[in-house]
């Protein structure tokens, strides 16, 4: 117990020019105040520290988590267009592999840390522009099977696919599940295992209202909307191969994937601590 107690007396000493110097210069508006807050949003919750550069400059740092938990989700495959358009099945047969979906778990992740500033037009103005980083995991979601070994039917679909190409030499397309504008294939033991990667540094831009310390009393808050820019998405696959999207589709899934910024909406909440 000795050793924490001469740790808190050590920072508390380091302190205490910081907090002197901050009550000597309250109106300079430079480093002499710091906030903690906490925040919520699109990317996640977190929790945060602010303190002013100039009178119109402010720095907020800290980090933020999104994890939402496994999703359920029925993926289309690609069965049935490949068969149709080798002309092997009829339309019985078309229609029953048109409506039977591959069920799989989607699994969203990301935490970021970040620095951002704040930047004011004017020197009681709340409206600011903001410019940053965000630095952290490079892998947005998982996508996988419900239940293992549940896509072997797409292993041997693919191996009726080869055979038929080296057989009449086209160049049909491999089976597997749509998602968004990425085909996802089968491994040899019928699983999907699949990862989004994007950039570990991403830059953010937007713009904001409020600020980040208190001017007449020790709350505050803020609200953030912009863009923090991943590049462009691509999975992982299986373990083994990096893919690239393909051509978009027109669903939620296929603009998603082939997003190359994360829209961003904060709402922070925050105390000042001196």
């Amino acid at each position: 117990m000795k050793i924490y107690r001469t740790i808190l007396l050590i920072i508390i000493a380091c302190l205490m020019p910081l907090v002197s110097h901050a009550e000597r210069n309250t109106d300079e508006g430079m480093f002499n105040h710091l906030s903690l807050g906490g925040t919520l949003g699109t990317t996640g919750y977190g929790i945060d520290v602010a303190m002013p550069c100039t009178k119109l400059v402010s720095l907020r740092a800290g980090v933020s988590i999104l994890r939402i938990g496994e999703i359920n989700f029925n993926a289309p495959t690609t069965l049935a267009n490949v068969l149709t358009d080798m002309k092997i099945i009829d339309k019985d047969m078309e229609e029953s592999l048109r409506n039977t979906d591959a069920a799989v778990l989607i699994n969203p992740r990301l935490v970021n840390a970040h620095i951002i500033a704040d930047i004011y037009p004017f020197k009681h103005s709340t409206f600011h522009f903001s410019a940053g980083v965000f630095v952290g995991n490079n892998t947005m979601l998982g996508v996988y099977n419900k239940t293992p070994g549940s896509f072997k039917f797409l292993n041997r679909a693919n191996e009726y696919v080869e055979d038929y190409n080296r057989l009449f030499g086209t160049k049909y397309s491999p089976v597997g599940i749509q998602f968004g504008d990425y085909l996802l294939t089968a491994d040899k033991n019928g699983n999907v295992d699949a990862e989004m990667r994007i950039n570990p540094v991403r830059p953010y831009v937007g713009i904001g209202m409020g600020r980040c310390l208190g001017r007449t009393n020790r709350c505050s808050v803020m609200m953030d909307a912009g863009f923090m820019f991943w590049g462009t998405p691509k999975f992982r696959l299986n373990h083994d191969k990096t893919i690239s999207s393909g051509d978009p589709q027109s669903s939620f899934l296929g603009t998603f994937s082939s997003l190359k910024a994360f829209p961003v909406i904060q709402l922070r909440i925050a105390g000042d601590i001196f």
